[in-house]
């Protein structure tokens, strides 16, 4: 009975599973299923067919190109244009620039609409004999501010050149003088530059004298002055009765060290008051100098010490001392001593250490405390030694002169030894100090 029992059971499942399976939804025939839509065709991208340059005048169409990269053949694209654009602006020779873009029969037409800035073809300076050409082109070219023949017309830099003939004038004692500048058309987008100068009275200096000094007399001062000084009988050979600001601080540079060499450590010294009175006629300018000086205290040494050396110790290092303790504090032997011991770090290797004083000034007793600060850096080898404008002369010739080579301890005093000995040689000039860069 049992068995009769199971296998009608075990039937029934067997027959349900199939069944189950076969409820989902039918599964289409390959052959039903529908076909993917046909891929669209891609479109060729835009190209540049032409470039079009209208309005030109001196600027030819290579020379146009050579200011933008574009070019015929290549994709068009709006980004592109403006960068260029903006790179073709930025070369300053033009005064307006549009641009147009058309459909051409094969692409895009690109059309460059400018105006040409005038090119410069003579620069004159007329109005005073008391500055010769040579003079004026000679001090422009020294501040950056000639303009040459050929040049593109540049408002920016006449405004320059004319404050630099302002200063010329001033050094020349034409502190009145006013400059004036005139563009003139000469046709094919050229024109003739113009500079004016009337330079007015020469001022000269009639007197000279110090406000609230106290330590040194009248004289003294004026004489500590060499270059800026009262008029008088032999003022036609040496002129130094003519007022200028560039020698006049360099006088007063000096009455400064005068100062903080007797112990003055802060001096200080205002801006001149300057009177000023005509002749009868107006062809001359007297001036008066009236300089404040407010002169502080005059300080004594008390302690000298070193701090951040590790290089020499305290003792070697006080050797480079000649100050004594109690006696006027001179600052400016002091800058001597600071300048000895950074070259002694610099024989060492180290071009880059630095002695900074601190003073520690008790006014009640009129006594400085200085502690020179040291910055030892690290120590320099020479990498590399190279040359440049020596167009006849081999490099071999010229390391041969110099103290300090390649691989080596940069030795900064013997660096300079040998720049003296290059130009001892006489075969050519060095112009200017040596680059040296750090690698």
């Amino acid at each position: 009975m049992s068995r009769r029992t199971t296998l009608p059971l075990a039937a029934l499942i067997f027959l349900v599973l199939p069944w189950t399976a076969s409820s989902q939804a039918p599964v289409p025939p390959a052959a039903a299923q529908a076909e993917p839509a046909p891929a669209q065709p891609v479109a060729a991208p835009v190209k540049i067919e032409k470039i079009v340059l209208e309005g030109n005048d001196r600027l030819t169409q290579d020379a146009f190109l050579a200011l933008t990269s574009l070019r015929p053949g290549e994709v068009f694209s709006e980004d592109r244009l403006r960068a260029e654009y903006n790179k073709i602006w930025a070369s300053g020779l033009l005064e307006d620039l549009t641009t147009d873009v058309s459909d051409g029969a094969t692409g895009k037409v690109v059309t460059f609409h400018i105006k040409e800035r005038p090119i410069i073809s003579s620069v004159e300076y007329t109005g005073t004999k008391s500055l010769t050409s040579s003079t004026i082109l000679d001090k422009l070219k020294e501040n950056n501010a000639d303009i040459k023949t050929g040049s593109v017309l540049d408002f920016a830099k006449i405004k320059k050149t004319e404050s630099a003939l302002r200063f010329v004038a001033a050094e020349k004692g034409f502190a009145d003088s006013v400059i004036s500048s005139k563009v003139q058309s000469m046709g094919r987008s050229a024109v003739a530059l113009t500079f004016e100068i009337k330079a007015g009275p020469k001022a000269r200096i009639d007197k000279v004298k110090f406000l609230n000094e106290k330590a040194f007399s009248q004289i003294k001062l004026r004489w500590t002055m060499k270059k800026t000084r009262p008029h008088w009988f032999l003022s036609w050979a040496t002129r130094h009765d003519i007022y200028s600001e560039g020698r006049y601080y360099e006088d007063i540079k000096a009455v400064r060290e005068l100062f903080e060499s007797n112990g003055y450590l802060d001096v200080d010294i205002a801006d001149p008051i300057v009177d000023s009175r005509y002749n009868g006629n107006k062809t001359k300018k007297w001036l008066t100098l009236s300089i404040p000086i407010d002169e502080g205290i005059s300080y004594k040494l008390g302690t000298f010490s070193f701090e951040g050396n590790h290089l020499f110790t305290e003792d070697e290092l006080r050797k480079s001392v000649f100050l004594k303790t109690g006696k006027t504090l001179d600052k400016v032997g002091l800058g001597y001593i600071i300048k000895n011991i950074e070259g002694r770090y610099g024989q060492k290797g180290y071009i880059y250490a630095t002695a900074t004083p601190i003073f520690d000034k008790h006014a009640d007793t009129k006594v400085c405390n200085v502690t020179l600060s040291i910055t030892e850096d690290e120590l320099y080898y020479v990498n590399r030694i190279e040359f440049s404008g020596n167009s006849k002369t081999r490099d071999y010739v010229l390391r041969r002169e110099m103290r300090v080579y390649e691989q080596e301890i940069f030795n900064y005093a013997l660096y300079q030894r040998g720049l003296f000995r290059l130009k001892q040689t006489g075969l050519f000039e060095v112009k200017e100090d040596p680059a040296i860069a750090k690698v």
